[in-house]
């Protein structure tokens, strides 16, 4: 299974127990795989396991993370 949807899946698994870590790993998520993290975001959110507005903010704090780093 490759990092990202490894990254990922830990995310859903944490979301339920633990929002702060399910949001610092879609953040990670999004330096390997910003597309497939997004998605991952509207996947917990429908299910109801994440908030969307958090969701939204990790994606775009690691995007914006990923971007500065360039």
């Amino acid at each position: 299974m490759d990092v990202a949807a490894t990254l990922l899946e830990q995310a859903g698994h944490a979301a339920v127990d633990h929002p702060g870590l399910a949001v610092l790993l879609l953040a990670a998520g999004t330096l390997v795989s910003a597309d497939l993290a997004c998605i991952t975001v509207g996947l917990l959110a429908a299910g109801g396991k994440l908030g969307l507005p958090e969701g939204i903010i990790a994606c775009a704090q690691g995007i914006w993370l990923g971007d500065l780093g360039l």
